[in-house]
C-alpha cells in the first residue's frame, strides 16, 4: 500500500559503485519500492541520467561519495568514466561536475569517474512534494550537498556523517526501505 508521503509514487535507485561492492542495497530498494506499489527505475547512475531528476518522490543512490585532495567541494560519484574532454564543458567550468577516484571493479585500481557537486544538483535536480532523497555515501550528509538536495524540494535528506562501509549501506538501506514500504 502505497502511503500519502510522499505525493507522487516516482522513484529511482542507481548503483555507482563498480563491481567491487555489493549491489543488494539497490536490489532491496527497488524491490521493495516496487512491490509497494512505486513506478521507478533501477540503474547504475550515469550522469545523463542523474540530469533527469526531475519530479521524483524518492532517490536513493549508493556510490562513493567524499571530498577531493584538490577540490573545495563535496561529490558523488557517478557511473560515467571521466574523459579529458568533459573540462571543455559548462558544467566542468562552473563546478557542476568534477573528476572522481574511487575503486570501482575486483583487482583492479582505482578508476575516474564523474563527480557530481552542490551546484549540479542546483542545476538539475527538482523533487515532489513530501520527497526522500537517500544518499548511501561516504560522508553523504555534508551541509553543502544536503542543502542542495533541500533546495531542489527534497523534503527528507539521508545521508552519512562519516566512511560507511558496503555492509553497513547493505543492512541499513534493506532496513530502512522495508520500514519506510512496511514490508
Amino acid at each position: 500500500v502505497v502511503a500519502t508521503i510522499p505525493n507522487s509514487i516516482t522513484y529511482r535507485a542507481f548503483f555507482a559503485m563498480g563491481n567491487r561492492f555489493s549491489t543488494s542495497s539497490t536490489d532491496n530498494a527497488n524491490a521493495l519500492l516496487s512491490a509497494a506499489g512505486y513506478a521507478g527505475i533501477q540503474s547504475i547512475g550515469t550522469l545523463d541520467e542523474l540530469k533527469q531528476m526531475h519530479g521524483i518522490s524518492i532517490l536513493y543512490i549508493d556510490t562513493h561519495g567524499g571530498q577531493g585532495r584538490s577540490d573545495p567541494d563535496y561529490s558523488i560519484c557517478t557511473a560515467t568514466p571521466w574523459t579529458k574532454d568533459l573540462e571543455a564543458t559548462d558544467d566542468f567550468k562552473n563546478g557542476l561536475i568534477l573528476p572522481f577516484e574511487g575503486l570501482q571493479d575486483v583487482n583492479s585500481p582505482p578508476e575516474t569517474r564523474v563527480g557530481i557537486t552542490p551546484a549540479f544538483v542546483a542545476k538539475y535536480w527538482s523533487f515532489a512534494s513530501n520527497s526522500l532523497v537517500y544518499i548511501d555515501a561516504c560522508e553523504s550528509n555534508n551541509a553543502n550537498f544536503k542543502a542542495a538536495c533541500q533546495n531542489a524540494g527534497a523534503t527528507v535528506y539521508a545521508g552519512w556523517t562519516n566512511i560507511v562501509g558496503d555492509s553497513a549501506v547493505v543492512r541499513t538501506a534493506s532496513a530502512y526501505f522495508a520500514d519506510l514500504t512496511g514490508l
